[in-house]
């Protein structure tokens, strides 16, 4: 294994448990994002300080915020969908576009989007 896969494997590894405490119900949205971002910012940090790695912190923070993304984009539709399915009067939920956008907002600004 070489270094940007073990380091990526610890990401993952810490990232699937706020993951956990998410879907249980303990962190609402921002937090939950929130804390995604520390975690990749925080190894990007270390890379950083740590050039002799060899790894571009930008791309570690690009391929862990998209799979962050894409997890958080996954639950949030099927949220919806077992909504929608409980109750047949409610509307399908938010677009893929919101979704998205909702996501990166919090995630780049730390706030819920206006």
């Amino acid at each position: 294994m070489n270094c940007i896969d073990g380091i990526e494997g610890v990401l993952r590894c810490i990232l699937s448990e706020f993951q956990e405490r998410y879907v249980a119900g303990t962190l609402d949205d921002s937090d939950f994002i929130l804390n995604l971002r520390v975690v990749i910012d925080g190894a990007a940090r270390f890379l950083e300080q740590n050039e002799e790695l060899g790894i571009a912190p930008a791309i570690l923070k690009k391929v862990m915020h998209q799979a962050c993304k894409e997890w958080w984009l996954e639950f949030a539709k099927n949220q919806q969908e077992a909504a929608a399915e409980e109750d047949k009067d409610t509307p399908s939920g938010d677009s893929l576009e919101y979704l998205e956008h909702y996501f990166d907002h919090i995630f780049h600004h730390g706030a819920y989007p206006d």
